[in-house]
C-alpha cells in the first residue's frame, strides 16, 4: 500500500532514518569509525595544504565518495 506522505516529509523521514543508520554504524562498527575519523583527517590536511582550488576539491572529493 503507498504511503500518503508528501514529498518534502517523505525527504525529511528519509534524512532521520540515513542519520539513525549512521549513528548505528558508529556505535557498532569500528571499521567505520576509523574511515570516517581517516576521511575527517584527511579533508582537513587538504584543507591545510596550500594548494589551488582545483586540486584541493580533487583532494576532498576523492575522499568523499569513498
Amino acid at each position: 500500500m503507498a504511503s500518503n506522505t508528501t514529498s518534502l516529509l517523505r525527504i525529511v523521514k528519509a534524512a532521520g532514518y540515513s542519520w539513525q543508520g549512521l549513528c548505528a554504524a558508529w556505535q557498532h562498527e569500528a571499521a567505520f569509525r576509523q574511515e570516517a575519523t581517516a576521511a575527517i583527517v584527511a579533508i582537513v590536511v587538504a584543507c591545510w595544504l596550500d594548494v589551488d582550488t582545483v586540486a584541493r576539491i580533487l583532494m576532498i572529493g576523492s575522499v568523499w565518495c569513498w
